[in-house]
């Protein structure tokens, strides 16, 4: 029994013990499971953490609260790590976190989170002005250092903006590890928490929820984009040209324009009161008109997004106002326009249109006005309705000048053509072409007749005086009349007809018994001006072609028997009358505007002339103390042509003209034409190293006196005086104290027009320097020149001072 209660007893015991130990294992395997739950909960919750922490660094977010109410120590966010470089931990010791403000900031700092100590922190914490390394990764250390160890750094560029009265937020400075200013926006989450926490004084209490909690958002890199903003809004505001911003209420309704915000240009230009910018609509603005052509247009810009530009508009609303709009889709779909008030521009370039197409002394249009509306008369002109041209030019206008002044001549000028205005009825158009010459262009008429009534009339305005300063000045003038379409067939031909019947109404009025007072161009009653109009025509083509070339006439020097210059003159092979050209050559071509390119041609060819003599072998021709001189004609056109001078230079610097070896001639009549002008463009040309002579010297009114003041080496005796001096005692006379008054001024006489011994040994007896003439020589080739140089000097002992006949 015993035995059996032993054994009951053992396996009691081992029953007991089994399941104490299953019970063991159970509780082991339920606090392990329990263990891995809390672990994975506590690494979930750090994960949870760390991401949170992630997203507040990546969008510059720090978090703080108070250790306690009333405390300067708070508690931060890890994020101040990634975002300042600092370890939140230590900014639990009071006044960590307001020592990294910027002293400046420190006021508007103070008015989100005013400075309290709690009283029942430690006094050695409290306390504490040690330095703190406050670096992530070290370890806080003390120092007895009385200085902060950040130094002293330039403060970044940037205002703070202190809090006001019952605000949540300041901008302030706020140091960050690497030692530079950060721009940190300071927000108060709990504003009632922070004045239960300062109205508690020296509270002990502990609740988080009477503890200040805020945040720090680093916006550093946001301040430039901000600034930006803030100056482009103000640059908006300031500007002159006007800005609005509009939108449609309805997408689908033009008539809900409204505006929704405008500068202060905008609501000036368009009278719109600031405090009801934002609601004005349209038409509110503008009349229905222009309100519906506002609307059309920004409607199509908002459908479409394209831009839109319009320039010089005008609207009834500003009267005498011109804007220029530009019309853009914004990306939240609103429309923005922006209009410039250029009312000036519009008026300076009115002007200098104005000025362009009008003369700027009597204020009618130019000739290039003239040539436009023309040529739309002229290719409008028909049979039953023709149009006139007349053209007026004034006689003696210089003569009127010299006597009375300029400024008695310009306001003649000026009274003719305001007498032209009103007198000549039917008039499209009255303009002053230059000078004294003035253009009136007709209406289309009825008849031929009635065309030439007007004309009539245009001369007839200028029969009476006209009263300038008190002086009854009769106005003589020559008239010429061209018709079109029976005359013309475009407007440069009835241009040219019209210069034609002019100069041959200057022409009739040298005859006394002539009194028509103008002159109508007829075709068939003008052959010559035709065949002058052809021989133009072909010297184009030659020009063109290369058809034309320079000759060459020796010019004698007197006093040592030999060559020394050589003129220059123009030979066109022509297959009918090749040596010859008419009388008024030079002046068709100066009329034509020919006469630019061919001089400049002519000189051209000179200077290659005066290098290739230069260059031959030969005794009659290479000289090198002595080369011949290259002598050639400059037109009067040419002188004022304002490009001459750069050409001149430009072959110059190019070699192909030397200077010294080339003489320019200029004719007297034209030389005194303009002295002023003149004397102006010889001195320029004479800086390049040119020299001049006056041509033709006897045909005009200058004295040897006007002589000293024009850059000129010599003159040219003209044909008339030199060819009679053998016969008429008073030519002699003449041409003999010219050349004694000119060597008294130092310049050098050559007399043209040699016709025979006598006459060229007078020359060499009067002292003259140099003579040339078709008794001495014609033009001969380049090719000839040296022969008849060899020629002509052999011969010239049997010339001078004898009565030889012998003749090259």
């Amino acid at each position: 029994m015993r035995k059996k209660s032993r054994l009951r007893a053992a396996q009691l015991e081992k029953f007991a013990a089994q399941e104490l130990e299953a019970r063991s294992a159970a509780m082991q395997a339920a606090a392990a499971d329990a263990a891995a739950r809390v672990l994975e909960q506590t690494e979930a919750l750090e994960r949870t953490r760390e991401s949170y922490d992630s997203a507040l660094a990546a969008s510059g977010v720090v978090l703080f609260q108070q250790v306690e109410p009333g405390c300067d120590g708070f508690h931060l966010s890890r994020s101040m790590r990634q975002v300042f470089g600092w370890d939140p931990e230590v900014f639990a010791n009071p006044g960590m976190l307001r020592g990294m403000v910027h002293p400046d900031d420190l006021e508007a700092f103070g008015a989100l989170v005013p400075l309290a100590v709690n009283p029942l922190l430690p006094t050695s914490q409290a306390q504490d002005n040690s330095v703190i390394d406050l670096t992530v990764g070290s370890k806080a250390q003390t120092s007895n250092a009385e200085s902060s160890p950040f130094g002293d750094t330039n403060p970044i560029d940037a205002t703070s903006r202190p809090a006001t009265h019952n605000s949540t937020e300041a901008s302030v400075r706020f140091r960050s590890a690497h030692g530079s200013w950060s721009r940190v926006l300071v927000r108060i989450s709990n504003p009632k928490g922070d004045a239960a926490a300062s109205s508690a004084g020296s509270s002990t209490g502990s609740s988080t929820g009477s503890c200040l909690q805020g945040s720090l958002v680093d916006v550093t890199h946001g301040e430039s984009d901000r600034t930006a903003l803030s100056r482009f809004a103000e640059l908006v505001k300031n500007d002159p040209a006007g800005c609005l911003v509009l939108e449609f209420i309805d997408p689908a309704d033009p008539t809900s324009l409204t505006i929704r915000a405008a500068n202060p240009s905008a609501q000036r230009m368009l009278d719109i009161e600031p405090a009801s910018v934002d609601g004005t609509t349209i038409d509110m603005v503008f009349a229905e008109p222009s309100a519906q052509l506002i609307r059309s247009a920004l409607f199509n810009v908002y459908h479409t997004g394209a831009s839109m530009t319009a320039e010089r508009l005008s609207f009834s609303e500003v009267p005498g106002t011109f804007l220029d709009l530009r019309v853009d889709r914004l990306s939240d779909g609103s429309i923005g326009m922006t209009i410039e008030d250029v009312t000036g521009t519009v008026a300076v370039e009115d002007r200098l249109r104005r000025q362009a197409s009008h003369d700027a002394l009597t204020g009618l249009p130019n000739r290039t006005l003239l040539e436009e509306r023309l040529a739309a008369a002229s290719d409008s002109a028909i049979a039953s309705a023709p149009v006139a041209l007349i053209l007026i030019d004034v006689d003696k206008l210089r003569e009127l000048n010299e006597s009375f002044g300029l400024n008695f001549g310009d306001q003649l000028l000026v009274d003719l053509g305001r007498r032209l205005v009103q007198e000549v009825r039917g008039a499209a158009i009255v303009s002053r072409l230059g000078g004294g010459q003035f253009a009136v262009l007709t209406l289309p008429c009825s008849t031929e007749a009635e065309a030439l009534e007007r004309a009539a009339a245009a001369s007839n305005s200028l029969a009476r005086p006209f009263d300038i300063s008190g002086h009854m000045i009769h106005c003589e003038a020559s008239v010429g009349v061209a018709l079109a379409p029976g005359d013309a067939d475009d407007w440069r031909m009835m241009l040219r007809n019209a210069s034609l019947a002019l100069q041959e109404h200057k022409k009739r009025s040298l005859d006394q018994q002539n009194s028509a007072g103008y002159c109508v161009f007829r075709r068939t009653a003008e052959p010559s001006s035709i065949r002058r109009l052809a021989l133009l025509s072909e010297l184009r083509q030659g020009l063109a072609n290369n058809a034309l070339e320079l000759r060459y006439v020796p010019q004698i020097d007197l006093h040592s028997g030999r060559v020394s210059k050589v003129e220059a003159v123009l030979h066109w092979e022509r297959p009918e009358d090749s040596t010859k050209l008419p009388a008024d050559f030079l002046e068709m071509a100066e009329q034509s505007g020919l006469i630019q390119p061919l001089t400049r041609w002519i000189l051209a060819e000179a200077a290659r002339a005066s290098t290739t003599l230069l260059g031959r072998s030969g005794p009659a021709i290479s000289r090198p103390t002595s080369p011949l001189i290259i002598t050639t004609n400059l037109s009067f056109r040419n002188l004022f042509d304002p490009d001459l001078f750069s050409f001149v230079q430009m072959l110059i610097r190019s070699g192909e003209l030397l200077p010294n070896l080339v003489e320019i001639e200029v004719s007297e009549t034209e030389l005194m034409d303009n002295p002023t002008r003149s004397q102006e463009v010889l001195l320029q040309l004479s800086e390049l190293g040119l020299r001049f002579v006056v041509d033709d010297f006897g045909t005009g009114y200058t004295s040897l006196a006007t002589m000293q003041h024009l850059p000129v080496v010599g003159l040219k005796i003209d044909r008339s005086y030199v060819s009679t001096i053998s016969s008429v005692p008073a030519d002699a006379a003449i041409v003999r104290s010219t050349i004694d008054l000119s060597h008294e001024l130092g310049l050098s006489v050559c007399a043209d027009g040699v016709g025979d011994p006598a006459t060229l040994a007078r020359l060499a007896e009067f002292g003259c320097d140099t003579a040339q003439g078709a008794h001495l020589s014609g033009p001969v080739t380049m090719d000839a020149l040296p022969t008849r140089i060899a020629e002509l000097e052999g011969a010239v002992r049997g010339w001078i001072g004898t009565s030889d006949t012998a003749h090259v």
